[in-house]
């Protein structure tokens, strides 16, 4: 095996396997954690390749094992985290191997504690199914306590059944889809948020969440900077306006749809930022 007397910079680590059960029919249930995905789809491996479950270097089964690609003839290695700590081109990769390794055990334990939950509550499926989209983010962070927790309250499972169905009535009255390039919109301030800008001077931004109509939401910064002072408190740096929750604005921008939801968009670049009517609170 070429990998025992290569040079350190001829081997690469690309991804990590672990070995969790065995099917008559499929035969071992492998999980793989990948390191490096270019190298990886480079190689054109797939788990099919990994189902022998044993090391390349010294042949006996092994339940973790590391892929190791040898560089100049493109050959790949299966190996166990002992014949891996032994080669000397691969001492250097022990940290990487440890780490993936946990992480990889870590995002199993977390898929046996969501599999073993849906088993337990089948009508929530769809809605975690719609969750692990990533389209919301209160739905996200319950499917993130779900795999943490392993489980949810009776409470958290109506809430998250009822926005997946509020969701799926909004996107069947949705009238328009996130717009594309530079246009200009008018709509209202849904959520605030303040980042920071670090600098010279303690300058703060908005980002904004708005509703532009049509089903249609869009995530940015606020035209306008403001400055945080120790006495004088908040102060607007220019003509910024201040942003708050239910304001009505009219802005143009640069829109990019969102590649997981044709109905949200991100903004970059405002012009002509207007706040067209305040909410009095």
């Amino acid at each position: 095996m070429q990998i025992k007397s290569a040079s350190p910079f001829d081997v690469k680590i690309i991804a990590v396997t672990e070995v969790c059960g065995f099917d008559v029919d499929a035969g071992l249930d492998i999980r793989i954690n990948i390191i490096d995905q270019k190298e990886w789809d480079a190689s054109n491996l797939s788990e099919k390749d990994l189902k022998s479950g044993k090391c390349d270097c010294c042949g006996h089964k092994i339940k973790y094992s590391a892929i190791a690609k040898h560089i100049p003839t493109n050959t790949i290695a299966s190996l166990g985290r002992k014949c891996a700590s032994n080669i000397e081109a691969l001492k250097r990769c022990g940290s990487i191997i440890d780490g993936a390794s946990i992480a990889l055990s870590q995002r199993i334990l977390c898929e046996n504690r969501e599999q073993e939950f849906r088993k337990a509550h089948p009508e929530a499926c769809e809605s975690l199914d719609w969750a692990k989209s990533g389209m919301n983010r209160v739905a996200s962070d319950l499917i993130e306590k779900l795999r943490r927790f392993g489980s949810l309250s009776e409470k958290q499972i109506s809430f998250l059944i009822s926005i997946h169905q509020r969701d799926i009535s909004n996107r069947a009255s949705a009238t328009a889809t996130a717009p594309i390039g530079r246009a200009s919109v008018e709509g209202t301030i849904l959520s605030v948020k303040v980042g920071q800008s670090f600098g010279k001077y303690n300058k703060f931004k908005f980002v904004v969440l708005v509703d532009i109509g049509g089903g249609v939401k869009v995530w940015g910064k606020a035209k306008g900077e403001w400055s945080h002072h120790a006495i004088l408190g908040a102060t607007p740096i220019g003509d910024a306006p201040f942003q708050k929750k239910g304001d009505r604005v009219k802005f143009t921008a640069t829109f990019e749809p969102s590649k997981k939801d044709p109905l949200f968009g991100f903004f970059k670049r405002p012009s002509k930022w207007q706040v067209s009517e305040q909410t009095t609170s």
